[in-house]
């Protein structure tokens, strides 16, 4: 439990005053523990992208997060396809080489040769 400070007359104004707003609630708190899942793959021809969220209690089990698939071209990140709900699918062209990346995870990226 944190510290308790008891005050009184000017000092609780002065006190108030000074400190952010906090909300005390009397109703029990569910403990909530969620995990992500961020997805970024070729498969078929194409550059799949998702994110996805799962937590317990499971109100949330597997629902889609926004997504963006960035390209990298000369040297800049270039989104290629963006989905809201759903995974992110872009057909990527060519067979040299190819950078991409989740632009909500910019840790999560592949290099590929597409064709």
């Amino acid at each position: 439990m944190g510290l308790v400070r008891r005050t009184t007359g000017l000092a609780l104004a002065a006190t108030l005053a000074a400190s952010p707003a906090v909300v005390i609630s009397t109703s029990p708190v569910q403990a909530r523990s969620c995990t992500f899942s961020n997805t970024l793959r070729h498969s078929g021809g194409s550059i799949l992208g998702a994110r996805q969220i799962f937590c317990d209690p499971d109100d949330t089990e597997g629902s889609y997060l926004l997504v963006t698939v960035q390209r990298l071209i000369n040297g800049v990140w270039v989104n290629v396809a963006f989905a809201d709900g759903d995974a992110a699918l872009y057909p990527c062209p060519g067979t040299a080489l190819t950078s991409y990346r989740l632009k909500e995870v910019t840790s999560k990226k592949i290099t590929v040769a597409c064709g």
